[in-house]
C-alpha cells in the first residue's frame, strides 16, 4: 500500500505497488479531482503544493484494511458503489466535504 502526501499531509491511501499507485496518482483526471475536492472547505490541492508517494505506514494500512471491511459488509459482492468499475481502492485520510449545503 501507498500513501499519497500533500504538503507533508497524508491524503490518501492506495492498494497497489508503486507502480500502480504512480499511475492512478499521476493520471491528470485525478489531480483535476484534488484541486476540485475540499475537505473542511479548503481544497486538498492547489495545483503547485508537491505531490508525494510514500509506503503507507501500518495505521494507514489498518485504517484502509478496516474501511475496506466496512464496505463490503455494507454491500453485496456483485455490487459497486455509484457505478464503479472494479479496480485499485483508493482511501481518503481527510474528511471529504460533499458539496451539499448544510443550511
Amino acid at each position: 500500500m501507498y500513501t499519497l502526501e500533500i504538503g507533508r499531509k497524508a491524503v490518501a491511501v492506495i492498494d497497489a505497488d508503486e507502480e500502480q499507485a504512480r499511475s492512478v496518482f499521476d493520471q491528470e483526471a485525478f489531480r483535476n479531482d484534488l484541486r476540485q475536492m475540499t475537505s473542511d472547505g479548503e481544497p486538498l490541492w492547489d495545483g503547485v503544493a508537491p505531490l508525494n508517494l510514500r509506503p503507507a505506514s501500518e495505521e494507514e494500512s489498518e485504517t484502509f484494511d478496516l474501511m475496506m471491511e466496512e464496505d463490503a459488509e455494507a454491500f453485496d459482492e456483485d455490487e459497486t458503489l455509484d457505478g464503479e468499475e472494479e479496480g485499485l481502492d483508493v482511501l481518503f485520510l481527510v474528511p471529504i466535504d460533499d458539496g451539499e449545503d448544510d443550511a
